[in-house]
């Protein structure tokens, strides 16, 4: 808040630059803040019954279209009976 207080005065551009690089630097490291703050929290899990062949299934679609897995092959041996869970789908 310090910082955004600087921006209304008439600075030479040498030290315009100067602010405006410290106050990326300050959203920088709010955000580094907020990730730190988010990783400490304690996460509120939606558990479900999930069944492990179809969630792996899944996965590997949305894998395959990712630029680094272009090019290679990924295979999946599915259990011949459903292997349920219980966990967060998302997590």
């Amino acid at each position: 808040m310090g910082l955004n207080s600087f921006k209304r005065l008439n600075l030479p551009p040498k030290y315009q630059e100067y602010l405006t690089l410290a106050l990326e630097e300050a959203q920088r490291l709010q955000r580094l803040l907020n990730q730190i703050l988010l990783y400490a929290k304690p996460q509120i899990l939606k558990r479900s019954q999930l069944e492990l062949n179809y969630l792996i299934s899944e996965m590997l679609d949305l894998l395959q279209t990712i630029p680094c897995a272009v090019r290679k092959q990924l295979h999946f041996i599915s259990t011949p009976t459903p292997v349920r869970v219980v966990a967060d789908q998302d997590k």
